[in-house]
């Protein structure tokens, strides 16, 4: 019984991007290529509400964290505070704001999360990717 409700709660977590996710991963800069020890995200995703609960990502000198968001979700499209900063479905989901400097896209893609996210200013830029695994 154990092992099916696992099972289950693992499907339904799959079916969207709620739960915790974590893999290390690479970051690129116009000077430097690196590895990032660890990408980290924890989500919730309801009929109504996207929220990123936990994030960040450890890639040498470069640290950060997400602070708690919320976004509503209404016919497929994110609003953060009211302006529309993104699209979700249940596949993918993208998030743009600070007027195109920063880009989140998070696809689903065989049980894993691939997860990119940008800064580019349009002389400086940094590129963080990951392929992150579900944690139970």
């Amino acid at each position: 019984m154990k092992i099916l409700i696992s099972f289950l709660f693992t499907i339904s977590c799959l079916a969207n991007f709620t739960g915790k996710w974590s893999a290390s991963g690479y970051y690129k800069t116009p000077k430097r290529v690196g590895e990032c020890l660890e990408v980290f995200m924890q989500f919730e995703v309801t009929k109504e509400k996207f929220s990123i609960i936990d994030g960040g990502y450890i890639c040498g000198d470069l640290q950060a964290s997400y602070p708690p968001s919320s976004f509503e979700i209404e016919e497929g499209s994110l609003y953060y505070y009211g302006e529309n900063v993104g699209s979700i479905t249940d596949s993918e989901i993208n998030i743009r704001y600070e007027d195109g400097l920063f880009h989140l896209n998070l696809r689903k893609a065989e049980g894993q999360v691939i997860f990119q996210e940008n800064w580019d200013d349009g002389e400086d830029y940094l590129s963080i990717s990951s392929k992150m695994d579900l944690l139970l």
